[in-house]
């Protein structure tokens, strides 16, 4: 049973188990008012009130699992207080007979998300019915027979009509979060290569910065850019280019492997690695296996004035104390300028 479904059908039971309660505490005070008294009549509304007073105490998961057991308890006091009330001459079979589809028509508006539960719930009354009929002359008996079975029918499309509609409705709404779920996905992540994009990383870098504040863990970002990526999509083509951006992202997932650093495309050929609990040593011994691997990738760039093959220029910077995200952004940008500057395929430390 899901969370959802869960929730409802609870809910739904306790206002029934409610509402059950009161009629038994009023029957049994009638009683107690123009009679002698009858002290077994208290047993059910009793019963009832520690059923609707328990399930709000009780862990959700078994709960659900042993649901109809508690609507068949819920139920089998309803019955024991409707023989009760028949024995002591309090509730007359006609009478007893309209509580059975006041209950039955109850039972299907709250309890419309579990037809189990529904069935549960009303199949102990048969022990109540019975007796009830049975003081009923042959013509009374027909009409009362004719009058539950048409509740039956009534509370039974009622509970129908509104299953499939709660059961569509929550099949909407799971349709609903998958797509929010794709759409936040969507703009989380790179289209092109599949790892985080900018607005992402800018979002875990606040984040790990305003965590810092309290913990002072190093944290180190770092800032790549294909070197003359511009000459090498002239060159080669864009289908090229974004054939080489994939393949760079993936090497740089390859080299990281811990799931709490942040692989992001940052724009065009320009990529970031945020490392949490690294320092700047860190940050520099995984770049140099990036730029181990790429070397041994072997991919060409016969368009770049300083190697046949594709390089990299990067730039480190490592969190300060009282340093904000943009700075630390701004700073790691800095180096990757400055590796450029001094001639690119290198990276500087910040």
């Amino acid at each position: 049973m899901a969370h959802q479904p869960r929730q409802v059908l609870f809910q739904g039971h306790r206002r029934l188990l409610l509402a059950l309660l009161f009629i038994g505490l009023a029957q049994g005070a009638v009683q107690l008012l123009t009679s002698a008294g009858h002290d077994p009549i208290w047993i059910a509304p009793l019963g009832i009130g520690l059923l609707w007073a328990l399930q709000p105490h009780l862990p959700q998961r078994p709960l659900a699992k042993l649901f109809p057991l508690y609507t068949l308890a819920a139920g089998a006091l309803v019955t024991l207080h409707l023989w009760l009330t028949l024995s002591s001459g309090s509730l007359s079979p006609p009478l007893l007979m309209a509580t059975v589809l006041l209950l039955l028509l109850a039972a299907s508006v709250t309890l419309y998300p579990s037809r189990l539960a529904f069935w549960t719930l009303h199949l102990p009354l048969p022990l109540a019915l019975v007796p009830a009929l049975g003081q009923l002359n042959t013509t009374n008996l027909a009409q009362g027979m004719i009058l539950l079975g048409a509740g039956l029918l009534l509370s039974f499309a009622i509970l129908t009509v509104l299953n499939r509609g709660f059961e569509e409705n929550r099949k909407q709404q799971h349709r609903c979060a998958q797509l929010q779920h794709q759409l936040d996905r969507n703009s989380r992540v790179d289209q092109l290569t599949g790892i985080a994009n900018r607005s992402l990383l800018e979002q875990r870098l606040k984040e790990l910065v305003a965590e810092n504040r309290r913990t002072h863990n190093p944290l180190t970002l770092v800032m790549l850019d294909i070197d003359f990526f511009t000459a090498f999509n002239r060159h080669y083509g864009d289908e090229a280019g974004d054939e080489t951006l994939v393949s760079l992202a993936k090497l740089m997932l390859h080299c990281s492997r811990r799931q709490t650093d942040v692989i992001a495309r940052y724009r065009g050929g320009e990529f970031a690695i945020l490392l949490p609990a690294t320092d700047k040593t860190g940050g520099k011994r995984l770049l140099q296996q990036v730029r181990k691997e790429l070397i041994e990738a072997d991919l060409p760039h016969d368009h770049s004035p300083i190697s046949s093959r594709l390089t990299l220029s990067a730039g480190v910077a490592q969190w300060k104390p009282g340093q904000d995200d943009r700075s630390l952004l701004q700073e790691a940008r800095a180096a990757l300028k400055q590796a450029k500057t001094q001639g690119r395929n290198r990276y500087v430390l910040a």
